[in-house]
């Protein structure tokens, strides 16, 4: 049985999971409170068989299994998600930067958990990261964000705006890499290398694709969206892509959370100045993810009332 489909049918979860604690209950124990768990969507695309978890008696022997690799680190001091994308992002990290990573997991388990928290209440799921690995696909924790934000966190007295805004770039910046098949950069010390790194991938990419005019998977929420004439709701693949191009930054990188339905973005006309703003649902309010004058540049006070007071409206 394939564990995603197990997920989603509660009896077969129940029997399976009860059967697979007699078995294996060492294995057992990241599984029996999976409802309750912070990464509940990540064990709903493991890829990992059933049969793997009855079979192995180890945290690393399921990962290999799972993997069909040899993973030169001990993953039994991690839990099975956060041992997954471990090992998953290795394969995007030089090797002689592998072991900085481990470190980091590894003395950081609990902050890992509060960052997951704090960005599940402000962004739906913007601690996962799609991955293509081995020809499957996996939604894996984004532990080198987590890394390059906890080296480069704001002061506490302007934690939330300054944390959204900084782990937004970071963000960014890893799926960049990956996008473009670049290793990411754990010895990013500073805002302004990190800006500048992914500036230069976002012309990497740009130079590799020119999408097909092809509309945009967006949920009907936004697309219901009745907002005054200043905001245009971008529908294409192409239309996002240029937008990009025009005011100098990586938005086309926000077309899996387009097409996930956890966002929508816009191009806001405000007194002469382009925008690019991202907006996201959260509590049933449409709210500001993101907005951006050209070359990511903040947009000022006055700007951001005026899209605060739209929303509001609708």
């Amino acid at each position: 049985f394939n564990l995603v489909f197990l997920l989603e049918n509660n009896i077969l979860k129940n029997y399976y999971f009860n059967y697979l604690e007699k078995i294996n209950p060492y294995i057992a124990k990241d599984f029996k409170n999976i409802k309750e768990n912070h990464s509940f969507e990540i064990y709903k695309l493991l890829r990992i068989d059933f049969n793997v978890l009855i079979n192995c008696h180890s945290v690393q022997e399921v990962i290999e299994k799972s993997l069909n690799t040899k993973i030169n680190f001990n993953l039994n001091k991690f839990d099975i998600h956060l041992a997954l994308s471990f090992a998953i992002s290795l394969n995007f990290i030089a090797k002689n930067e592998q072991n900085k990573l481990y470190k980091f997991v590894l003395e950081n388990n609990k902050l890992i958990y509060d960052y997951i928290d704090f960005i599940n209440n402000n962004f739906a799921n913007e601690h996962f990261i799609k991955i293509k690995y081995k020809r499957k696909k996996y939604k894996i924790i984004n532990i080198a964000s987590f890394l390059l934000y906890h080296k480069l966190k704001p002061q506490k007295e302007s934690y939330q705006n300054e944390f959204l805004e900084i782990y937004i770039l970071i963000n960014d910046y890893i799926k960049l890499s990956y996008e473009t098949n670049n290793l990411i950069n754990l010895n990013i010390n500073s805002i302004n290398r990190i800006t500048n790194e992914h500036n230069v991938l976002t012309i990497e990419l740009e130079k590799k694709q020119i999408p097909k005019n092809k509309k945009l998977k967006i949920k009907e929420d936004f697309i219901n969206l009745k907002l005054p004439e200043e905001f245009k709701l971008i529908e294409t693949h192409k239309e996002l892509y240029l937008h990009g191009m025009e005011q100098k930054n990586c938005v086309y990188t926000r077309r899996r959370e387009i097409e996930d339905g956890l966002s929508a973005i816009y191009s806001l006309n405000y007194e002469g100045g382009v925008y690019t703003l991202e907006i996201f649902k959260r509590k049933n309010k449409f709210a500001i993810k993101e907005i951006k004058a050209k070359y990511n540049e903040f947009a000022n006070k006055e700007v951001i009332n005026f899209v605060e007071k739209s929303l509001k409206a609708v």
